[in-house]
């Protein structure tokens, strides 16, 4: 028992001498504060420099205080006394008018750690309200206004909008994938039945006042409507051309033969017997119209196998059309396959295309291709980088074969696929335009 009662006391006289020889003082900064209002809290300690402590920190319960923030110093050691001072920023928002803390540091031992506690450090809270009535209304309580203005930093979350775009791209890309031709088509349609009312409303009342009283004014004003509107519809430049140019496009004979009438009666002075001739070119411009509207949607490929010589005189029937890009006949129409290639991070898109025109404008085609490949292509992994190469290529050796005297694979390749739809319309050089324009679209 008394050997017990030893070692207790021995030990209790160790943790008396490292309290003791540990000096720790505490004290706000301030004498008097309002509830609410930050508040600063110095803690200093001296100890031996051989001595590990340690001090509070945002988990320690500084009650009735909140902690909100602490400042360190560095540590000053002098004759093996060493010297340890931070400042907590602290915050009451209980209403006691005397509040009182004290915040101790812990010597660390071998087994355990001893708190050393300075003395509590007392603080006043000036009170703003120093009478309230146990009912009041809300508009009569004594509250301060503070109508000065705050400004809050405004803060751009650029993830969420660059995560909110992305995706928003991706979603048009797909659903652009799969109705991009239904909604092309539809704008096309809607176009073009805009512009052939507004073609119709202008003809009539600019017939209606030839009608009324002739001028060669008037008559020339329904020319260059007519003209301006078939422009629009065949992407053909008639504003551009003289009668002797329009027969180029074999026109029907009844509109060569108006067209020259009225030729006479702007620049001849001869008037046309009646405005039948105007009428036959409004007959002409809606029959353009409506074939152009009523181009199948999805060409029918070919179902059964065509013989050689059918194949090349479907080949001879496209070759003597006039260019379905520029109008021109100078140069028998050929044939070329037109490759592009986009893509975006993972997702890769390729496509192949025929396309008959003549041979200048086949070669733009080709170009265009390649450009596009080449400026779209590379974005993609792994089939981006490895297709534009490619693609490219392919554009570069159709265009070659557009300058052959002969038809080439290409218009041969055509010709084969489209046979049923070609073989149906080969009397009718209106609507083996028209098919040739969406086909080239």
């Amino acid at each position: 028992m008394k050997r017990f009662i030893l070692i207790m006391l021995t030990v209790g006289c160790g943790a008396n001498v490292s309290a003791q020889s540990v000096a720790v003082r505490g004290q706000f900064l301030t004498d008097s504060v309002s509830v609410g209002q930050p508040v600063k809290y110095a803690l200093t300690v001296r100890y031996p420099s051989a001595f590990l402590l340690l001090m509070p920190d945002s988990t320690f319960k500084f009650e009735p205080f909140e902690w909100s923030g602490r400042t360190y110093f560095p540590t000053h050691t002098e004759n093996g006394v060493s010297l340890d001072s931070l400042v907590y920023q602290l915050t009451s928002f209980e209403i006691d008018s005397i509040q009182t803390l004290a915040v101790p540091v812990f010597v660390v031992n071998k087994q355990d750690c001893t708190a050393v506690w300075p003395e509590n450090d007392t603080l006043f809270f000036s009170k703003r309200v120093f009478q309230l009535p146990d009912s009041l209304s809300a508009n009569a309580l004594p509250l301060r206004t503070n109508t000065d203005y705050w400004k809050v930093p405004w803060q751009l979350n650029t993830i969420l909008i660059a995560l909110a775009l992305i995706v928003t791209v991706v979603g048009l890309t797909i659903v652009w994938l799969i109705f991009g031709k239904r909604i092309r088509r539809y704008w096309r349609l809607r176009k073009l039945n805009r512009q052939h009312l507004a073609f119709v409303r202008q003809f009539n009342q600019q017939l209606d006042q030839l009608q009324a009283g002739y001028t060669v004014g008037g008559a020339e004003g329904l020319l260059v409507s007519w003209k301006q509107y078939m422009e629009q519809l065949s992407e053909i430049p008639y504003t551009k051309f003289t009668t002797q140019e329009v027969k180029k496009i074999n026109l029907n004979t009844t509109v060569l033969a108006n067209l020259t009438k009225i030729d006479l009666a702007i620049y001849g002075g001869i008037r046309p017997d009646s405005i039948q001739v105007f009428q036959d070119l409004k007959a002409e411009a809606e029959k353009t119209y409506h074939a152009k509207i009523s181009a199948p949607k999805k060409i029918q490929k070919t179902t059964r196998e065509y013989s050689t010589d059918e194949v090349m005189k479907f080949v001879h029937a496209l070759q003597t059309l006039p260019c379905p890009v520029c109008g021109q006949k100078d140069n028998q129409l050929n044939g070329t396959k037109l490759y592009r290639v986009w893509s975006i991070i993972l997702f890769t898109s390729t496509s192949k295309k025929l396309a008959v025109a003549c041979p200048a404008c086949l070669r733009k085609k080709n170009r265009r291709a390649a450009l596009f490949s080449g400026l779209l292509g590379w974005w993609g992994i792994p089939w981006g980088l490895l297709r534009t190469p490619q693609y490219i290529y392919l554009n570069l050796n159709s265009k070659r074969q557009t300058q052959l005297s002969q038809p080439n694979q290409h218009l041969i390749q055509f010709a084969q696929i489209y046979a049923p739809y070609i073989e149906k319309k080969m009397n009718d050089e209106i609507q083996l335009m028209e098919f040739l324009k969406s086909v080239n679209s």
